[in-house]
């Protein structure tokens, strides 16, 4: 695991130093620094979106890690069967995006930022101690059940992240402010980078504390 940490991480400088620099027509005195926005900084419902992310992608690094083993370990179950769990927890990955960012988006029927959100979070949850928290020793059956019900729920959630930043915008006008969405999108990002940090933190002595 670490020499592929390395070598990832090693990859990704040197993929950088390769991305060609664009050649500008413009002068040094023509050009003017682009000013960023940060009045949402100010707005509560920023910070309570991010606090959302943040414990969402800390629950959703978790299970994602320690399925295999906990399957084959804890469960009792061959390695084929706990490798299958974790490809059945990825695979709605697709699907669920797609369901999320249409309830986000949809025209027919409108639905808040927080309620898509809250979908995606309470079913997630709800599926890991149901589904996962009171499993039996051995049951296959409902560990398939919680990889494809908490992989779709908890896989889909970054896509809500287009109606929370239409609702930051729609917040900004109301306000006559200015907001620039790639940098409030940079930073629901910086919040889920949180988010996973945190969770694997977590995860170790939770981990010590069952075995």
């Amino acid at each position: 695991m670490k020499a592929w940490t390395a070598i990832t991480a090693g990859a990704s400088v040197l993929a950088i130093f390769l991305i060609p620099s664009p050649t500008s027509v413009f002068t040094d005195n023509n050009t003017r620094a682009r000013k960023i926005p940060w009045h949402f900084l100010g707005h509560r419902t920023f910070y309570i979106y991010s606090v959302a992310i943040i414990l969402q992608s800390c629950g959703y690094g978790i299970p994602q890690t320690y399925l295999n083993t906990y399957a084959h370990e804890v469960a009792l179950l061959s390695q084929a069967s706990a490798t299958l769990l974790l490809t059945l927890f990825n695979i709605p990955g697709i699907a669920s995006s797609s369901f999320f960012g249409y309830l986000s988006d949809n025209k027919h029927f409108s639905l808040s930022a927080t309620t898509v959100t809250s979908i995606s979070a309470v079913s997630s949850a709800l599926s890991a101690f149901l589904l996962w928290g009171l499993t039996s020793q051995g049951s296959m059956a409902l560990l398939v059940l919680f990889s494809i019900t908490f992989g779709f729920f908890a896989g889909g959630y970054s896509a809500t992240w287009g109606g929370v930043i239409n609702e930051l915008e729609r917040e900004a006008a109301s306000n006559n402010e200015a907001v620039d969405p790639g940098m409030l999108y940079g930073l629901l990002n910086g919040a889920r980078g949180i988010g996973y940090v945190s969770g694997g933190l977590a995860g170790v002595p939770l981990l010590k504390a069952g075995s």
